[in-house]
């Protein structure tokens, strides 16, 4: 598989793809999973990498590449909306060898399917084994997971504390974004601003500081909007009556746009 990589590292994949088939044997072993699933893994065609996955998982019983074929299905059925599916195939390799991120998957499935008690669950066994960076990721997903589930202010407390303690780290800006996330949700607008700006300044020239700055410009509109007074409206003549303007629903309650 070692010229098959190298080939795709030179951008010719699809040459890597017709030696991946050139390479499988007409006798499966454990040696032709690992080429089924290296070929589903370059492949464009949804259908046929999750069939080379089935064949894979039908022709080893190697623990290492089982896991990996599940994990595969489960990227695929997830993409295509199937959260449900996925977390089953996600479920089914934490049983072999699993890699270490396959846990914050099966969180982040059953996340979408709206099962917050379900995925903080997960995101909390997650958080709680050797891997500082897979620990990392379930902590501010377990912030995401109480931000959806309604609860904004333990969300925007936990994500803060998260990024308090990954300062140095490049995951800290993920941490700053996900925090002003649950920050603009609360409607503590201001504190929200003051995240995205420190993340911009901490991680300048990059896709995250961009997306902050856009942020930042997007609250600052919507602060102004909420700071303006009333506009009052001549009332019935005849009665010399005003009334006050009122402002719009979704001005009155900031939701979280700009996101």
């Amino acid at each position: 598989m070692g010229r098959a990589r190298a080939l795709e590292a030179d951008g010719r994949v699809d040459i890597a793809i017709e030696h991946l088939r050139a390479l499988l044997a007409g006798e499966s072993d454990d040696s032709d999973a690992a080429l089924l699933l290296e070929l589903a893994r370059l492949t464009d065609d949804a259908g046929e990498a999750l069939a080379l996955a089935d064949e894979a998982l039908d022709n080893t019983r190697d623990g290492r590449l089982r896991a990996r074929a599940h994990v595969m299905r489960g990227d695929y059925l997830y993409a295509a909306g199937l959260y449900g599916q996925a977390v089953v195939e996600y479920a089914a390799a934490a049983g072999h060898d699993a890699p270490a991120d396959a846990t914050l998957r099966r969180a982040a499935g059953l996340l979408a399917l709206g099962d917050i008690a379900g995925a903080i669950k997960v995101y909390d066994a997650a958080a709680s084994g050797d891997d500082d960076e897979i620990t990392a990721w379930a902590s501010i997903g377990r912030g995401r997971a109480r931000l959806a589930g309604g609860d904004a202010v333990e969300a925007a407390l936990e994500l803060e504390r998260v990024a308090d303690e990954l300062t140095g780290r490049p995951i800290r800006a993920c941490a700053l974004a996900a925090a002003a996330d649950a920050l603009i949700a609360h409607g503590d607008l201001a504190h929200a601003r003051e995240l995205l700006l420190l993340l911009s300044d901490e991680f300048p020239n990059t896709f995250e500081a961009t997306l902050a700055l856009d942020r930042v410009k997007t609250l600052d509109r919507r602060m102004i909007e909420l700071s303006e007074p009333a506009t009052e409206t001549a009332g019935d003549d005849s009665t010399g009556s005003t009334s006050a303007g009122t402002p719009p629903s979704d001005l009155a309650a900031p939701g979280r746009e700009g996101e």
